[in-house]
């Protein structure tokens, strides 16, 4: 009996050792796996915390400029208006002197329309004065003269002062004196000097009005 049952516990103490180490490894088993799954996490984390590739934005198209609008055909008739005005400035002076009266009156009178169409007023003045050196009629040329004055352009005085020569008429004369006093301009007072002491007391009256006019004016 004795022996018996010290082989009994012997082997109890036997399997007890043998199922602790079971145990033993068991645990070491759950340990690594425990490790394995907690690293899991933290390389998960990783990942997600790296900022995912932020697509490129893509440029909008370049936007193509808006072309200027062509002001070729513009200009161009701008042009061409200018130059059949200019062409009819010259054909009028051309014909002037053959015409009758009547037609060198309507001439005259409608002339200075072609500023409106581009032609200088300076040009414009000079065919006038052209006319008035060209004409004998003493209406005609005082109609000129009014003409000149209707411009409004500093350029008429030189064409207007042809007026004042001794070798016009004296109702030239006057009336030229009148437009210099109507036009303003006090570069005119020079010219009026010399008809002060006129033997013509209207000429000399209507000079001395002129002066004593643009004297005050600003100009």
């Amino acid at each position: 009996m004795p022996l018996l049952f010290l082989g009994s516990r012997m082997a109890s103490h036997f399997l007890i050792w043998k199922l602790v180490g079971y145990l033993a490894v068991v645990a070491i088993l759950l340990n690594g796996c425990r490790r394995v799954t907690s690293l899991t996490p933290e390389r998960t984390v990783e990942v997600a915390s790296t900022p995912a590739p932020t697509p490129s934005t893509a440029l909008p198209a370049p936007v193509k400029p808006t072309p200027a609008p062509n002001d070729g055909p513009t200009v161009t008739f701008v042009e061409s208006a200018s130059i059949e005005a200019e062409n009819q400035l010259r054909s009028a002076l051309e014909q002037y002197g053959a015409a009758n009266e009547e037609t060198r009156t309507d001439t005259e009178e409608h002339i200075s329309e072609l500023a409106d169409a581009g032609v200088a007023k300076r040009d414009i003045a000079t065919t006038l004065g052209t006319m008035f050196a060209m004409e004998d009629s003493i209406d005609i040329k005082c109609s000129i003269l009014n003409e000149l004055y209707q411009l409004q352009d500093p350029s008429v005085l030189e064409q207007v002062t042809v007026g004042l020569l001794p070798n016009q008429p004296l109702e030239v004369r006057d009336e030229a004196i009148s437009v210099l006093q109507d036009i303003g301009d006090k570069r005119a007072i020079p010219y009026l000097w010399q008809f002060v002491a006129d033997p013509d007391e209207n000429i000399r009256e209507e000079a001395q009005d002129a002066i004593d006019s643009l004297a005050t004016r600003g100009r």
